[in-house]
């Protein structure tokens, strides 16, 4: 959460305000933060695992390291933007929820 808090802040130090980003994860709820951390993981395991598997097999063939790079930049990319997307998601989401609560109060 700390990357979404960075980008709508537009400030760095705003890491050091570690309540503010506690509170926005109370507002999504730990249950789905957590879940969404855990398919993130899960959704990265299959390119460090095809990354260990060819150090491990030492193959550093020409085909074998084209195609894995053209894995990494095509799938890579995708991954990289559905999490952007996800976490950017879930941040407004306990934005959301977070203004709410102050509203109430």
């Amino acid at each position: 959460m700390a990357l979404p808090h960075i980008v709508r802040k537009d400030k760095l130090d705003v890491l050091l305000e570690l309540k503010n980003l506690l509170n926005i994860i109370r507002g999504i709820g730990w249950g789905k933060f957590i879940s969404a951390v855990v398919l993130l993981m899960v959704l990265n395991i299959p390119f460090v695992g095809l990354g260990f598997y060819l150090q491990f097999l030492r193959l550093g063939t020409l085909e074998i390291l084209l195609i894995s790079a053209v894995l990494n930049l095509v799938i890579g990319w995708y991954l990289l933007a559905f999490k952007g997307r996800l976490l950017a998601l879930l941040y407004e989401e306990g934005e959301e929820q977070l203004q709410l609560i102050n509203m109430e109060r």
